[in-house]
């Protein structure tokens, strides 16, 4: 019996399972006024269990410890409201439990299933670490601070965004407490102006736009521009890159670099269409966060600060071209496409006129439609059907073509049951898309001559305007 009982002990520990039976720390967890104490446990099953036990142990401990926000301190002025507070309180024990030392392991128990691990740590121990931790945090967040106060006055926005955002980082395991350190003999509380200065310097982030409102000639080649000078309070900012776009009708605009080092940078805006008559261009900061606002509490400074950064808009005038235009259509199956491109046409090109003789230019509108073959499918049979449009621009004071948008053979396919004019209408409209960017891009390359500057009593005053100041080869 006595070598039965051996060799049963000698398999209990070659699997680690504990012989003793589960002692009483597991049922209910100790009190003791003198220490911090955690209870984890981990499946056995698992490769890792005594980590994970360990790991869950700890955070036990760390539960135990009471988190006060005190006065003036990051979480106060982060979570004045008290909205958030137990989300940070716990990112704190998360954050502190990554430098925690001191603690010792108890004891340990193992039945089989579960691994189980109890430890402690001396609460005046702990309050004795935090204390020096929490010194190291302010005197490295005191770093961080000034070289960012110092990337700001070079004019490096991005930069010194994300060394602030360190500084709090730093100290946000110690986020409830009041955290005061001594630079160039004054006594400051670091936390304070580290969330100071990340707010200053967006709030005060300006952009300014020379000339605020322009009136340009549409159509015209030679670029006018714009003067963008970007600041922070005084300081000039450097390498902000920009988008710029308008905000209806169609222009060339290009934004020629990031800010340099005075902050300026220019904007250069060229070919744009005859209409709307009055638009915006819209000009944005591009600046990239990513990374920099990635705890709790600098996610909630940060929705805020991000919001203050506006994008600046100058006014467009566009000066009345004069320019006419009709239109003709090869035939009545023609109209309904003819109609739309001729909309498109007038809203952001010419005024539409019924004739040539009121007109500057004429577009020619040739379509063709055709069915083709039936294609089986899973649920109906489709048939195909192919659209070819052709549009061609002419000068009517030169009579010569100055562009020309074509579709050849553009497949489309519907239910086999529908009619032909349903099916033509909504090829139009796959059709009109591609038209629409041909000319586009072919109109703002063109060269107009204007005919007709004055029409009284039916008189039309023929005199040549050329709308760009390139010369002909």
């Amino acid at each position: 019996m006595k070598h039965i009982m051996a060799i049963l002990l000698a398999l209990l520990a070659a699997t680690g399972v504990s012989a003793k039976k589960q002692p009483d720390w597991i049922k209910s967890k100790p009190a003791d006024t003198g220490f911090y104490t955690g209870i984890g446990s981990a499946p056995v099953s698992a490769p890792d269990h005594d980590r994970q036990a360990k790991e869950n142990a700890l955070s036990d401990l760390m539960s135990e410890i009471k988190i006060t926000i005190e006065n003036q301190s990051l979480l106060s002025r982060i979570d004045e409201n008290g909205k958030y507070s137990e989300r940070y309180t716990n990112d704190i024990r998360s954050k502190s439990k990554a430098w925690l030392e001191g603690y010792e392991l108890v004891d340990t128990y193992n039945d089989g299933e579960q691994y189980w691990v109890y430890y402690r740590l001396e609460r005046e121990k702990y309050a004795r670490l935090r204390e020096t931790r929490s010194k190291e945090a302010s005197e490295t967040a005191l770093d961080l601070w000034l070289k960012a106060n110092k990337s700001l006055k070079n004019g490096e926005f991005i930069n010194a965004a994300s060394l602030y955002a360190q500084g709090i980082r730093t100290l946000e395991p110690f986020g409830d407490m009041r955290l005061e350190v001594v630079a160039d003999g004054t006594t400051m509380n670091i936390a304070s102006e580290l969330t100071y200065s990340l707010q200053s310097m967006f709030s005060q982030f300006s952009m300014t736009l020379t000339p605020p409102k322009m009136t340009v000639t549409p159509f015209n080649a030679e670029a006018s521009e714009i003067l963008v000078r970007i600041k922070s309070g005084s300081d000039n900012l450097q390498g902000i890159a920009l988008s710029a776009t308008i905000d209806a009708g169609s222009a060339k605009i290009n934004v020629k670099a990031p800010t340099d080092r005075s902050g300026h940078t220019r904007i250069s805006v060229s070919d744009v269409s005859a209409k709307p008559s009055q638009r915006h261009i819209t000009i944005t900061p591009l600046l990239d966060f990513d990374g920099i606002f990635n705890t709790p509490a600098l996610e909630t400074l940060a929705t805020p600060l991000i919001k203050m950064i506006r994008p600046g808009k100058v006014s467009v005038e566009i000066k009345d071209s004069g320019l006419k235009a009709c239109y003709t259509i090869s035939d009545s199956e023609s109209a309904n496409i003819g109609r739309q491109i001729a909309t498109f046409i007038n809203k952001s090109y010419f005024d539409i006129v019924e004739s040539d003789t009121a007109a500057d230019l004429r577009f020619d509108i040739t379509t063709s439609f055709r069915q083709g073959n039936i294609v089986s499918g899973p649920m109906y049979d489709m048939r195909e059907y192919f659209s070819t449009v052709t549009v061609t621009v002419t000068d009517l004071n030169s009579q010569s073509v100055v562009a020309t948008a074509h579709i050849d053979d553009m497949r489309s396919v519907a239910p086999a049951k529908t009619s032909v004019k349903k099916a033509r209408n909504d090829a139009n409209r796959q059709v009109l898309k591609k038209i629409q960017k041909e000319l586009d891009s072919q109109l703002l390359a063109a060269k107009f001559q204007r005919k007709a500057i004055e029409r009284q009593n039916g008189t039309v005053t023929n005199d040549a305007f050329f709308y760009s100041d390139q010369d002909e080869d």
